[in-house]
């Protein structure tokens, strides 16, 4: 197997795949072999689609597939369905890196194998030099796009160490090739998929990344106009079909596009966008409840519950039953504002919800107290069945005798 795939999703830029995979090339030369080149064509029979092909058939190293089916920012997904790599970095067709900047990427994740997180890098402008590079996006509209870029000090220099980032450009990003979470393939046209592909791996519990070395430059001007489509209609109905999936609020992509877009459907749009999203109805299955039973009385004083992923970035539980009925339960700690929270999976009166200010950042967590060893034989527990609040995706449940000998005792997946 390679080390590294480095793909690019192509529409009629022949000269930016040029230059930037001969680049690579030119700079890797001592490690080709630990590299797969690969390029996904989304218009192989255009002028510039022919000449792509030939190029990359004259190169004798990359791979080119061309790509029919539909013109999408979601063509993505075919790098990472390709790859032969162990690891996946998927690139504009027109971006440089530094002279030992993939080698330094190898090295990370031979160190980080296991790793399932998303990876990015800082962002030069054309100067280069004289400015902070972006490190980040910060997840808030602009110009009929969600992201503004944002500089992190931590990512100025490329030997600081990895930090945690919201969101960025997806001019570059890599992960594991089998850790891919993937573009919704019901997008068309571009636009849309920044921002929701990092609430996607958020939503799994798993982090956002910029990798201070891993330095990139952007072409973004184009003297002869853009090739690929790029309708408003289309960026508008990806936003929606985004959110619904994420169980995300769709107003305020309404709220940002009204103003200067007063004329399109939005009604229409969202209808579509919530129909396509019942098409996936597995990505739609919510927690509602479990029973634990052991095969005898079992010795536990704490049961912890985390949950790794839910249908807003936010997680409840409803109620939890112990038999036989302990005298006394308590909430030792929870990530909610205060126990008032968490005592009402005692009570029945409501709900426990996981505190506002985590949303997205799993695990949650609850630890109940039974507040001495009991003999228990079943514990059930009733989650919130709500696509819109709170409603668990992913759950693990834990008991023991003490805070440090906890042992898994069921785990929920819904998407399994």
């Amino acid at each position: 197997m390679k080390k590294l795939t480095i793909g690019s999703a192509v529409y009629d830029d022949f000269d930016g795949v040029y230059f930037s995979y001969q680049s690579i090339r030119l700079n890797n030369q001592d490690i080709l072999d630990d590299l797969d080149l690969l390029i996904i064509d989304n218009n192989p029979e255009s002028a510039q689609g022919k000449a792509t092909k030939e190029f990359c058939k004259k190169t004798k190293h990359i791979r080119y597939i061309p790509y029919t089916e539909k013109k999408s920012t979601a063509v993505r997904n075919e790098i990472f369905n390709n790859a032969k790599g162990e690891f996946c970095m998927s690139i504009d067709c027109h971006v440089l890196f530094e002279s030992n900047t993939i080698k330094k990427l190898i090295k990370y994740f031979e160190e980080n194998p296991g790793t399932k997180d998303l990876f990015h890098g800082p962002m030069f402008y054309d100067m280069i030099k004289g400015h902070d590079p972006c490190t980040h996006m910060e997840p808030e509209w602009r110009s009929s796009m969600f992201g503004t870029w944002g500089t992190d000090k931590r990512g100025v220099k490329p030997d600081n160490p990895p930090f945690e980032i919201p969101m960025h450009g997806l001019g570059i990003f890599a992960c594991k090739t089998d850790a891919w979470l993937k573009f919704n393939p019901n997008f068309l046209g571009f636009g849309g998929e920044e921002g929701y592909i990092h609430k996607k791996y958020q939503k799994e519990g798993r982090k956002i990344w910029c990798l201070p070395f891993l330095r990139w430059l952007h072409r973004f001007q184009r003297p002869t106009g853009v090739k690929y489509p790029l309708k408003i209609k289309d960026r508008i109905r990806n936003y929606f079909i985004g959110n619904i999936e994420l169980g995300l609020a769709t107003h305020d992509i309404v709220e940002h596009f009204l103003e200067k877009h007063p004329n399109i459907k939005y009604n229409d749009l969202l209808s579509e966008a919530e129909n396509l999203n019942k098409k996936n109805p597995d990505d739609r299955k919510i927690f509602e409840g479990c029973k634990i039973t052991f095969p005898e009385l079992t010795d536990i004083r704490y049961i912890k519950y985390q949950i790794l992923s839910g249908s807003d970035g936010r997680s409840r539980l409803k109620q939890v039953e112990i038999s036989p009925a302990p005298e006394k339960i308590s909430i030792h700690s929870c990530n909610s504002q205060n126990n008032d929270s968490a005592k009402y999976l005692l009570d029945y009166a409501g709900s426990w919800e996981s505190n506002p200010l985590d949303d997205y950042i799993y695990p949650h967590e609850v630890i109940l107290d039974l507040n001495e060893t009991r003999k228990v034989k079943s514990i059930v527990t009733k989650g919130e069945s709500s696509i819109k609040y709170g409603g668990v995706k992913v759950m693990k449940v834990y008991a023991g005798t003490t805070l440090y000998n906890f042992k898994e005792i069921s785990h929920v997946n819904t998407k399994a």
